[in-house]
């Protein structure tokens, strides 16, 4: 099960950069931010390391959602919505890599998510297939 990121990054159809752009100039970021990774668009900035564990792909999947759909980065947004959408987004990802995060490494996602709509009604965007995904 282990992966290379820019592979995967590739896969997606991603650019992935570690200092020197597609131009072959250098992007001027700092290793630093490449470690922690940075999104720019369709390039993304990070290290070629391997992703080689379930903790490793959940972050994984969930960064490159995040760089597939910027519209999940949106601070209006409840966090529960945020937080729901881009578990969606990640699950996508993961079926065009032909990875599945397992159940017990989500537990906290689906707990924070079914916090944030209890009590709100179904009428609430989202609300009634976010409970569904939590209750999972």
């Amino acid at each position: 099960m282990i992966h290379r990121c820019d592979d995967m990054l590739r896969e997606l159809g991603l650019t992935p950069c570690h200092g020197i752009l597609p131009t072959g100039h250098y992007c001027g970021l700092n290793p630093q931010q490449h470690t922690k990774g940075v999104i720019s668009g369709r390039l993304v900035h990070c290290t070629n390391d391997e992703v080689d564990s379930w903790p490793d792909i959940k972050v994984f999947t969930r960064f490159a959602a995040r760089a597939l759909d910027p519209s999940l980065n949106d601070p209006a947004q409840p966090f529960w919505r945020q937080l729901y959408r881009e578990n969606m987004a990640a699950r996508e990802v993961g079926h065009r890599l032909h990875v599945r995060v397992p159940r017990r490494y989500l537990v906290m996602e689906r707990l924070t998510v079914l916090a944030g709509v209890a009590g709100l009604p179904n009428t609430v965007p989202l609300r009634k297939q976010a409970y569904d995904w939590a209750r999972r």
